[in-house]
């Protein structure tokens, strides 16, 4: 759940991203998962295609930091922020944290670097991946690693 100010609006990075409508100091707690708000998924179920695209797309990317048992859905705007190399956000020292890495302006897109989440999924390999057939979402996203490791 986002915990500072934000917006929607166009984003020159991925059609839609998330911006401070306030300044926020480095250190700033920014995001933190809020089981009452947040979803966590449990990966080791199968799911109808639609819901696993959805999974892949919002899921992914806020996994727990090593556990693949388990992914973040979450249902406010954080599910719009970009990744950014350089970014503004990172995980903080406690999973299931985001902390401002410098002083960010009012108006500035928050962006994130996917992979320190553990987000591994290559959009290009993911197009034509076929995601029907697997047993639980997590064998899906093992076998997705290895697809990017071949």
């Amino acid at each position: 759940m986002l915990l500072v100010p934000n917006e929607l609006r166009y984003s020159p990075i991925q059609g839609c991203g998330v911006y401070a409508k306030a300044p926020i100091k480095k250190g700033t707690l920014i995001w933190k998962v809020d089981p009452t708000f947040d979803k966590i998924i449990d990966t080791n179920q199968a799911f109808p295609t639609e819901v696993t695209r959805f999974l892949l797309v919002y899921g992914v990317a806020y996994r727990h930091a090593d556990d693949e048992d388990f992914i973040y859905v979450d249902t406010d705007n954080a599910r719009f922020m970009n990744h950014g190399d350089p970014c503004n956000v990172l995980p903080g020292e406690v999973i299931g944290e985001g902390i401002a890495v410098r002083d960010i302006a009012a108006g500035e897109e928050l962006t994130v670097d996917y992979r320190t989440f553990g987000a591994s999924v290559d959009w290009e390999v993911l197009h034509g991946f076929p995601i029907e057939g697997y047993p639980t979402f997590k064998a899906l996203l093992q076998a997705l690693k290895k697809k990017l490791r071949a």
